[in-house]
């Protein structure tokens, strides 16, 4: 049984001319139609729709960084735990990788299990009704450790979850496992912002 848990989203334009032969004459002036306003049009953006044991969430917005995610800092980087774990819930929903992803090193095995278990689901039009993970009580003190990388360690609080098959049948073999879980991430900051290198369960190191 795989276990989906911690531990473990040119139209062309064509001008048509009209050309008049001359006739030796000149014609007289032809009225000229009254100018006209397009009325505005308006639509309203599509509403978000969470997933349900029927369908698969449809139009949700997807979470935006904050700036203070960015930053170098003890706030910076668990800003950064929580933009990384959003990104990964929208991911969930939506089956779009792309933004956890694209703060994720490919050294993350974490990460990257994750992006093809989710995949997998979505490619066979499956889909998967919440399964959520938020971080939580952090503590970071910003020691470098070897290969310029810094933890971050916090409680990782997994919610209850369903995968969905194609046919809408209940996926037994992916399962969601509610608990709270202790775990690290280690990350490097590159300039620009944090990147992902290590997800794990954190092992307290021995006395």
């Amino acid at each position: 049984m795989k276990q989906f848990s911690p531990a473990s989203v040119v139209f062309a334009g064509l001008l048509a001319l009209a050309l008049a032969g001359c006739s030796g004459t000149t014609p007289e002036p032809s009225e000229s139609p009254s100018p006209t306003s397009a009325a505005p049009t308006s639509s309203a953006p599509p509403t978000p729709k969470p997933a349900t044991s029927t369908s698969p969430a449809e139009n949700l917005e997807p979470p935006q960084m904050p700036e203070l995610a960015t930053e170098f800092s003890v706030a910076g980087f668990e800003a950064f735990v929580e933009y990384w774990f959003d990104a990964h819930n929208y991911a969930l929903a939506t089956g779009d990788v792309e933004l956890m992803m694209d703060v994720s090193d490919d050294r993350c095995v974490y990460c990257l299990n994750h992006e093809l278990g989710i995949k997998e689901i979505y490619e066979a039009d499956g889909w998967i009704d919440g399964g959520d993970v938020v971080p939580s009580s952090f503590f970071t003190n910003m020691a470098e450790l070897e290969g310029g990388l810094y933890q971050g360690n916090f409680t990782l609080k997994q919610m209850k979850g369903t995968v969905y098959t194609a046919e809408g049948d209940v996926d037994e073999s992916q399962v969601f496992d509610p608990d709270d879980y202790d775990y690290e991430m280690r990350a490097y900051h590159d300039g620009d912002g944090w990147v992902a290198s290590k997800i794990d369960l954190w092992e307290q190191p021995d006395d």
